[in-house]
């Protein structure tokens, strides 16, 4: 029980919740009726009389020890707990904890290996895990500079960080754990474990001392009989010589006379006469009395000779009841009889045991051939076993492997010689099978319902004469019922047989279920390691496909940003939605009017812009609604503040194409207009001037004053749009320095005897286990010679583990009251190596029913049992395989699911990109060139502007658009070299279009990044401007014009002054 409770605690619920299981309580009852037995013979009168005292309490000393160690290893072992109690379940709550915790990619590898190792301890317990531990502990205390210390754990004073306490407590319960499996015994010669052993081995030989000595009391005690016995005798003659020689003289001529008659008869001859003395004295009486001897020992001759003849119902009557020699034969008459009874009864049962082992032997040939398959087991098992005990018809149930429904499916069926089909499902309780199987227990029936079964022959159908139903049950545990039906009796014998058989059926069927099993799932785990591995690959696909997207994402990004930061650095941004409410304006823009950003947004753009009438601003708005692009000159008025702008309104799409707001570019032609009015009206009074020359002095002293005036305002104007100018590059130095903070930023972001010794195990053992003989394949399973092994104690083939359990003790202790014994048993050969052997302990008797040695017969399953064992722990490695797969997939699906938000993300972001570089390239010059200056891409706007096509200008060098001048000057390599070290140009650009006619284009040269930080292209966004520059220039000609007209003025007047 001690053993059964160490092998089978871990699995045992109950014993982690209440302390107790059906071990510990078998084992205390046990051990109780073991100290009542021991305190009755010590209690014993021959006991008190003897030495046998003493041992009898050193005993019962060493018992207790081992009973109270026993407790203590129990309780140790509560207190160690498993995986959700006790120290164990503490372990793995906080290694759960710092799992959990937040800590550096450092910190997380090796509290990885922390687990492992913690993980590897509880499969092994091999105590350098928890050195190498200690040194990831060590480890994490000083990369992470970890406040702990041996004096924290008991000093509540030390405050620890979240992280620390919780490190700390794993190594806390780790260390607990350590200790107390010293405690238990990590070895079974250390600790509790080490100490059961002790008292194991020293009660061991106190206790075959005990049986020594009783058996050497035994002897001496029928040594003292016999001595008694002989000096009765002694006695006895000593009086007859004495009265011999008395009476002697007396009686001597009859006595010679008598003596020459009996003299035949101590020849074993009896007279043919009887002796006749005469007289009234003794002799005469003898005379009478050695004649009826002399009768009585022919009628003894004559019944001695019916006897030895066979002959036992002759009568005989002895000469009285004291007749010794008469009743001496009675008896011998008796003990032959019993004796030749006794020879049939032993021969009777050796043909049993002969017929029991010859069965046993077949049948775990036929288990052992048709391993693995249960149908073909089932069905080749009851075919021969009904046959084997003369049955008439039988079947085999085998319970299913379902948990949630449990019941009993018939696998093979045999009757009348033929194997027949059948499907029949038989719950637990459910009729005599079910209920069999419920309560485990042999039914055997002689008395049988009609209704219940019927055996069919060629004459008809009839009820079977006996009915026996036998559970299958391999360590407790059904595995399903044999059904056999006869229209005979069955023997005490045969239903034995088949209970030990079903036995054995049963740990082959559950070695098979085992193997089906773990098949199953070697099958499953593999399935899914091949899923595994092509969802791994389809996942790492998806993963480089999005990084691929996400490298695209970013790098149009980047180019938008690009495009955006130069919109923004070089015009005047305005974001409007559909009702035309303003909802976003750039620093520019703002700067512009001064005015703040909460005091232009959420207005209307009628109420910001001043059109002709509302029904012109209608037509306007709803055919930018309609989706038109839309450029024109607009007003603006705020605060006594005139302003005048070149706007492009573009409708921007959603990712359904849909219009999701308008986004308006401009660029300020407020100094332009203010100059062509002001030259306007200069123009206007020069001329009045010229009308009105002639007519007054005074009046061209005025008008020279206006002039003056006027190019003090010219020169006050320049110094303004001077100081704008040098405040806008300031502005777009500012804004270039955000854009590449957000682009870092952004770029930051894996023959029956003979034949049985020919084929089987086989030894034979004495009543003390001591070796008599092994067959030659007992020698080769054990590595042992026959002569290595006789007088040897069957001891040395057991390992100590098994040797001091329970269970082997009840195994010797049947065997002495002649039980046969059946099972599997677990041995050690010469060289320590583990042996598993399936088969029977017989007790062999005497005629008398004493037992006088022991027979094993049996086959080697070592093979078998450690293929199972193996598959058992492949089923469990494949378990947490299976769960590490399922864990892995949980993951895979995150990352999935992560990754297809990323996705849907990048595609909405690549549907606002795309929406907004069209509305760009809708209202704007764009253009792209490579490091070299090569054109990459160029609009419609663009080609439009420069009247070429798009094919035109692909892969041509940007010089195609410049002056050659310009294209060998070092101002415009100091400009590449500016854009290839990531700075932007922004001013107005003067360019020639495929007409060889200038263009003036007011925009900016902008770097596009990757996601790495490195620049792959140039992009140029822009206005042309060209016809407000010629407009301009017009205005300084017309200027200059007037200038010279003003001169020829003056020169006429003064001529006038000297005329006068």
């Amino acid at each position: 029980y001690e053993l059964q409770f160490l092998l089978r605690y871990n699995d045992d619920i109950d014993f982690f919740i209440s302390e107790r299981n059906k071990y510990i309580d078998k084992f205390e009852r046990t051990s109780d009726a073991f100290s009542n037995i021991n305190q009755i013979l010590i209690n014993d009168f021959i006991s008190k009389k003897s030495n046998l005292n003493t041992r009898l309490i050193r005993i019962e000393n060493i018992h207790d020890n081992y009973e109270e160690t026993f407790s203590d290893l129990t309780h140790k072992i509560f207190i160690r707990g498993n995986i959700t109690s006790g120290i164990i379940g503490d372990l793995k709550t906080s290694e759960q904890e710092i799992i959990n915790s937040n800590m550096s990619p450092q910190t997380k590898s090796l509290i990885s290996e922390m687990v492992l190792l913690t993980d590897n301890y509880l499969l092994s317990e091999d105590a350098t895990n928890y050195t190498e531990f200690i040194k990831r502990y060590n480890k994490i205390s000083k990369s992470e500079n970890v406040n702990i210390n041996d004096t924290s754990i008991n000093n509540p004073t030390v405050n620890l960080s979240g992280f620390d306490k919780t490190l700390q407590n794993y190594k806390t319960n780790f260390t607990a754990l350590i200790k107390i499996d010293k405690l238990i015994g990590l070895k079974y010669d250390e600790g509790f474990l080490g100490k059961l052993r002790t008292y194991s081995q020293n009660l061991d030989p106190e206790i075959e001392q005990l049986l020594n000595e009783i058996t050497e009391f035994k002897q001496t005690a029928q040594k003292q009989a016999i001595y008694t016995i002989i000096i009765f005798f002694i006695l006895i003659g000593v009086v007859f010589l004495i009265l011999f020689k008395r009476f002697s003289s007396s009686v001597a001529n009859p006595l010679n006379e008598l003596k020459d008659y009996i003299k035949p008869v101590s020849l074993g001859i009896f007279p043919s006469e009887k002796l006749n003395i005469e007289g009234n004295n003794e002799l005469a009486e003898i005379c009478n009395y050695t004649n009826k001897l002399i009768t009585g020992l022919e009628k003894t001759s004559d019944f001695a000779n019916n006897i030895g003849k066979g002959n036992y119902n002759i009568d005989y009557t002895p000469l009285s009841k004291q007749d010794a020699l008469g009743n001496a034969l009675l008896e011998m008459k008796d003990n032959i009889v019993i004796s030749s009874q006794e020879e049939e009864k032993r021969k009777h049962e050796d043909e049993i045991r002969t017929w029991t082992n010859e069965g046993l032997t077949k049948f775990n040939d036929i288990l052992r051939l048709t391993q693995g398959n249960i149908s073909e087991m089932s069905a080749k098992v009851i075919s021969e076993l009904v046959k084997f005990i003369n049955a008439n018809q039988g079947g085999m149930f085998v319970f299913n492997d379902d948990e949630d429904e449990k019941f009993l499916e018939l696998t093979a069926a045999y009757a009348y010689g033929h194997e027949k089909k059948k499907e029949k499902i038989i719950y637990p309780g459910e009729g005599m099978v079910g209920m069999v199987a419920a309560e485990k227990k042999t039914v055997y029936m002689t008395e049988i319902p009609e209704t219940y079964i019927t055996i069919t022959s060629g004459l008809g159908d009839a009820v079977p004469g006996s009915l026996l139903i036998v559970p299958m049950i391999t360590e407790d545990e059904i595995i399903g019922v044999i059904e056999l039906a006869s229209f005979n009796e069955l023997e005490k014998h045969e239903i034995r047989f088949v209970e030990i058989l079903s036995e054995t059926i049963a740990s082959s069927l559950s070695i098979t279920k085992i193997n089906q099993k773990t098949s199953v799932l070697l099958k499953q785990s593999q399935k899914q390691a091949e899923l595994m591995k092509i969802q791994e690959e389809e996942m790492r696909q998806n993963f480089e496909e999005l990084q691929q997207a996400q490298e695209n994402s970013a790098q149009k990004t980047a180019q938008m940003s690009g495009i955006l930061a130069a919109i923004d650095t070089s015009s005047l941004v305005l974001e409007i939605d559909l009702d035309g409410t303003i909802i976003s304006a750039n620093r520019n823009l703002l700067d512009l009017i001064e005015i703040e950003e909460q005091s232009i947004l959420n207005i209307n753009i009628k109420d910001f812009i001043h059109s002709e009438t509302e029904q012109d601003f209608n037509e306007f708005w709803q055919k930018l609604i309609n989706g038109q692009n839309i450029q024109r000159t607009e007003y603006i008025k705020h605060e006594n503040r005139e302003f005048w702008l070149s706007t492009v309104y573009a409708p921007i799409l959603d990712e359904n194409a849909k219009i999701s707001y308008i986004l308006s570019i401009a660029s300020d032609l407020s100094e332009s207009k203010k100059l062509e009015f002001e030259l306007t009206e200069r123009e206007k009074q020069l001329r009045l001037n010229l009308e009105e020359i002639n007519k007054s002095h005074k009046e061209a002293e005025r008008k020279q004053h206006i002039l003056e005036n006027t190019n003090e305002m010219l020169k006050a104007n320049e110094k303004t749009l001077q100081s704008a100018v040098e405040s806008a590059m300031k502005q777009r130095k500012e804004l270039a320095k955000k854009v590449d903070e957000i682009a870092e930023r952004e770029a930051e972001t894996n023959s029956w005897f003979e034949g049985i010794n020919q084929t089987n195990i086989t030894a034979e053992f004495d009543l003390n286990g001591n070796i008599l003989s092994v067959n030659h394949i007992f020698e080769k399973v054990f590595d042992y010679k026959e002569k290595e092994l006789k007088t040897k104690n069957h001891n040395i083939l057991v390992a100590e583990q098994e040797l001091n359990s329970e269970e082997y003790k009840k195994r010797w202790k049947k065997l002495h009251m002649g039980i046969h014994v059946s099972g599997t048993f677990q041995y050690i050969n010469k060289k320590k190596e583990r042996i598993y052997i399936q088969g029977t302990y017989t007790a062999i008797k005497d005629h008398k029913g004493k037992t006088l040695k022991i027979y094993l017969i049996g086959s080697n399953t070592s093979d078998l049992i450690k293929r199972s064992e193996e598959l058992k722990a492949r089923e469990t490695e494949l378990y947490f395989q299976i769960e590490d797969m399922k864990m892995l997939q949980k993951q895979k699906e995150k990352q999935e699911e992560e990754l297809s938000k990323r996705s849907v993300e990048i595609i909405e972001q690549e549907s606002l990109t795309k929406s907004r570089t069209e509305g760009i390239n809708r209202t704007i010059l764009v253009a792209e060139f490579d490091m070299d200056g090569r054109i990459l891409f160029a609009n419609n706007i663009f080609t439009k502007t420069f009247d070429y096509s798009e094919k035109e200008l692909i892969s041509k060098h940007h010089e195609i658009l410049i002056t050659k001048d310009f294209a060998q000057s070092k101002e415009y390599k100091n400009a590449w070299e500016q854009l290839n070290k990531g700075e932007y140009l922004t001013e107005t650009f003067t360019f020639i279009s495929k007409n060889k006619s200038k263009i003036f284009i007011q925009g900016t040269y902008t770097p596009i990044k990757n996601s790495k930080g490195e620049i792959i292209k140039i992009l140029l966004t822009g206005f042309d401007t060209t016809d407000l520059i010629k407009r301009t220039e017009e205005l300084k000609a017309r200027e200059t014009e007037l200038s010279f007209q003003l001169e020829e003025l003056k020169l006429l007047e003064k001529k006038s002054k000297n005329g006068k």
